[in-house]
């Protein structure tokens, strides 16, 4: 059985370098419209919570029918809530 030698250091050559960006960050913050009393809703904050993500609940009073004012339904043309908003997209669930 034969022992090799070390490589010497000047036949190493270094290593290229490698850049690895930092992970990426969501600065946004989501901005989920519906009723806090409302199963659809209370899933959608069940699975944003677990997920760590950063949103906004905007009360929509479904007994007063705020969900069928026209301003509401120019965002939610369904007329339903609850619906996710961020500033690329929007989500709008239609059966929950």
């Amino acid at each position: 059985m034969t022992v090799r030698e070390p490589i010497p250091v000047h036949h190493l050559r270094p290593l290229p370098h490698i850049y690895l960006p930092p992970p990426l960050v969501l600065a946004m913050v989501l901005k989920l419209y519906g009723n806090s009393q409302a199963t659809c809703t209370k899933r959608v904050v069940t699975i944003l919570k677990e997920k760590d993500v950063t949103f906004e609940l905007h009360s929509v009073d479904t007994f007063k029918g705020e969900q069928k004012l026209p301003d509401y339904l120019e965002k939610q043309p369904f007329g339903q809530i609850p619906y996710l908003v961020s500033r690329s997209y929007t989500i709008k669930f239609r059966a929950c």
